[in-house]
């Protein structure tokens, strides 16, 4: 606890417990939600002013706690902030319904501001959670609750059955849960909760409910289906003895009231390929009718488990209460809990660093996702956690639109499906593989269900309808990432973000598509590895355009273009990202594809070339940009390429 206010803090904090403690707070500070005039300061744009002076004088715990945020912020900003200027408190809500006048509080801000001569300037300093205990008055109007840590109280079973009931009901967004076709195999856990065997089921592809386990494997399984096991399997499986993450699934979707649930290990003869073949093209299906996908999200394996107690968000500050007025009765007095905003990385989760799993996450409508710090609810409507029904918005939990899971092509633009595609590329490809060569294979899925809204050929990553932009890969330069070797069995052509490892970024934005083409592709084709899966491995490609191509050097080791002059080497004219980590090429070309963009390649055979990396030509403005790239090809003829 920082030492500015440990002696004016009363009551120590037990997490394993609501806290029922106070500040010690000047007569100002205390009551900031004691009457509605208050609060609806706290509402206005201006906040209400916090106490002022040293904190010895003041001898108020948020007034310490203000002091001491001043001087952190100071620290990477000398001098912004001084300690005279004026405190205030904010708070931010949704209106509690159509036609009242009043907020559900979710979120307080403490902020400074100082007046120049552009007008009042705010700082943020700090955000607190607002919460409200389920037991106290403040609840009626404060909807956010503590944080549930224990995944097996009937709280959490109870929020998860409104989770569902409400999306089946409310959501029109949503696909209704009905019963869907069952896939080829399920796990059978049986009709009674006190029968511990459970059983693979082949089905007769009847009509069913059932649940899908998206989980982390951690290595090879121990227990899986294979033509050796299966006999035994569809005979019976003690449930003690599998992974505790899927003991953990199986009484879950018991707890639901369901029967069956499909687990990829034990629903897929592992060691026969054409099963695996016929099961990994009906990945979308299987996942986009599951009734409810249950995400074993922060275990990083199956014999984690992810239903122990939940530790608490660390904090800085410790929570503390305050007093709260009923914004209809003054007389009603209640509390609520304020605690430091955390913010917990979603993309951190171990679930979320593998390739395999994002296919899961997307193409499941309904999914419940248990993370390391709580569990919560996505769907095509709503994304909530279980610390009540505040929403949650994280940047690595993009859910697909719901047009994906109507077949809706009328509703969806073609711009909106490109800009789709290109966020499912970004967020898969910093996720990693055990085998470089499933990079195809393990996105196969998700393409499948973008080739279902809308008819484009798929071509190893990249689509037909939009080529000349979906070129316009790169590895990331923001990702400061180390370049990785490529990968050492083909993949795909060189000019598809499948033929290398890291995070990717795109230069083209939708607007390229309306702008003046410097390049033509005039044929484009891959080799399928099988016709049983059109969006899976390939082991061939080509591409033949039409377009201009200029010799040039690259600085080794930076990010220098230079212009290949024969007596002068060291022009530079605009910046090179390599696509993998390779000894210097001892000749590059690079193609112009855009305005000021386009590959670096180097020369296989005549006018056959392989990329290796992406350029741009950068001037002051975008204009000059693209002036100076005409002019850098003014002199270079337009040639029939092909990339392989």
């Amino acid at each position: 606890m920082p030492e500015a206010y440990e002696e004016i803090w009363q009551d120590a904090d037990d997490e394993n417990s609501t806290p029922r403690k106070y500040l010690n707070l000047c007569d100002s500070c205390q009551n900031i939600m004691t009457s509605p005039t208050n609060i609806k300061q706290l509402k206005s744009q201006t906040g209400l002013r916090l106490c002022s002076g040293s904190q010895e004088v003041s001898n108020c715990a948020l007034r310490a706690i203000a002091l001491e945020s001043i001087g952190v912020f100071n620290a990477r900003h000398p001098g912004h902030i001084n300690q005279d200027d004026d405190g205030v408190v904010n708070v931010f809500g949704r209106k509690l319904g159509k036609g009242v006048e009043w907020y559900d509080i979710d979120t307080l801000e403490l902020r400074y501001f100082r007046e120049d001569s552009s007008g009042l300037r705010f700082t943020p300093l700090l955000e607190f959670d607002v919460l409200a205990s389920p037991d106290d008055p403040a609840a009626e109007y404060i909807s956010t609750r503590p944080p549930e840590l224990n995944m097996l109280s009937e709280q959490s079973f109870n929020r998860i059955k409104r989770w569902i009931t409400d999306c089946e009901k409310n959501h029109i967004n949503c696909p209704a849960p009905s019963a869907a076709t069952l896939p080829t195999r399920v796990i059978d856990v049986g009709v009674l909760e006190q029968t511990q065997i459970a059983r693979v089921y082949e089905t007769a592809h009847e009509n069913g409910r059932y649940v899908a386990l998206s989980y982390c494997w951690g290595g090879p399984q121990m227990i899986a289906l294979t033509t050796a096991t299966r006999s035994q399997m569809e005979r019976g499986i003690c449930i003690s003895s599998l992974p505790r993450t899927l003991q953990d699934a199986i009484f879950i979707t018991r707890m639901l009231g369901l029967r069956y649930i499909w687990v990829d290990s034990m629903c897929i003869i592992q060691d026969d390929p054409a099963d695996k073949e016929k099961e990994l093209k009906a990945m979308a299906q299987i996942y986009r009718d599951a009734f409810v996908t249950i995400s074993a999200a922060s275990t990083k394996s199956c014999q984690d488990g992810f239903l122990a107690r939940r530790k608490p968000k660390a904090s800085h500050y410790p929570r503390f209460t305050l007093p709260y007025c009923a914004w209809d009765d003054e007389s009603k007095i209640g509390s609520v809990v304020l605690q430091q905003q955390f913010y917990h990385d979603f993309l951190t989760e171990p679930i979320n660093k593998r390739a395999w799993t994002l296919q899961e996450r997307l193409l499941s409508p309904r999914i419940l996702i248990y993370g390391t710090h709580e569990l919560w609810w996505q769907c095509q409507a709503e994304q909530l956690s279980n610390g009540g029904t505040g929403k949650f918005y994280d940047p690595g939990a993009e859910r697909l639109l719901s047009a994906f899971f109507q077949h809706d092509k009328e509703t969806l633009t073609h711009k909106e499906w490109w800009y789709s595609w290109v966020d499912t590329v970004i967020d898969y490809t910093h996720r990693e593989l055990s085998f470089e060569e499933d990079k195809l294979v393990a996105i196969s899925a998700i393409a499948s269900q973008f080739q279902a809204v809308q008819s484009n050929d798929y071509l190893a990553g990249l689509w037909k309808s939009t080529l000349l932009m979906d070129l316009t890969w790169m590895i990331d330069p923001s990702k400061s990432q180390p370049l990785k070797p490529r990968p050492s069995k083909y993949v795909a052509p060189s000019w598809s973000w499948a033929a290398v490892q890291g995070t990717v970024s795109f230069a083209s934005s939708w607007s390229s598509e309306n702008e003046a083409s410097y390049a033509e592709v005039s044929r484009c084709e891959t080799t399928l590895s099988t016709n049983e899966l059109p969006t899976g491995r390939v082991t061939a490609g080509f591409l033949e355009a039409r377009a201009k191509v200029k010799e040039a050097r690259w600085r080794s080791r930076t990010t220098d273009l230079l212009d290949y002059e024969p007596y002068d080497q060291s022009k530079t004219i605009g910046r090179a990202w390599m696509d993998a980590e390779e000894e210097k090429p001892e000749r590059l070309f690079c193609i112009r594809l855009e305005r000021n963009v386009g590959l670096i390649v180097t020369e296989q055979s005549p006018c056959v070339f392989q990329r290796v990396g992406f350029f741009e030509i950068i001037g002051e403005s975008s204009e000059e940009s693209v002036a100076l790239t005409d002019k850098w090809f003014e002199q270079c003829d337009t040639q029939i390429i092909t990339i392989i």
